[in-house]
């Protein structure tokens, strides 16, 4: 049996959206080859189990911060981990960054997408190298 390299990913990738504009098809291409690219044995081995993508109606605001739970549950000691997320931001009036889930709704950003402090809190209770 192969032995996997340590490590885990989610990866994110949002072209449609409910009420922004779209984004190119480039957006899945990417997101798909990047997750190829991870689990292929010759390159970086990663056990498909351990990469997680969320690709447009999967991306949803409940999805991603149940990911970054999930993986940080299970991710063992210095394991590597790997956050990629292509997609829109936004900035709201008090200048803070959201990034811009499949539902995100520009006048609910806090309700409807993932902010910079809110990601950074779940990107903290990840303890890897």
């Amino acid at each position: 049996m192969r032995q996997h390299t340590p490590g885990r990913a989610l990866i994110i990738g949002v072209a449609s959206y409910l009420n922004i504009r779209s984004l190119p098809v480039a957006v899945r291409n990417d997101v798909a080859d990047l997750r190829a690219t991870l689990i292929a044995p010759e390159i970086c081995g990663l056990d498909p189990a351990k990469v997680t993508l969320l690709v447009d109606t999967e991306a949803t605001r409940s999805a991603v911060v149940a990911a970054i739970d999930r993986h940080a549950a299970n991710l063992a000691d210095g394991e590597p981990f790997l956050l990629y997320f292509s997609g829109h931001g936004e900035r709201d009036e008090r200048d803070e960054s959201f990034l811009l889930t499949h539902e995100a709704d520009p006048a609910r950003l806090r309700d409807t997408a993932i902010s910079d402090a809110e990601l950074l809190k779940g990107l903290q209770s990840i303890k890897s190298d």
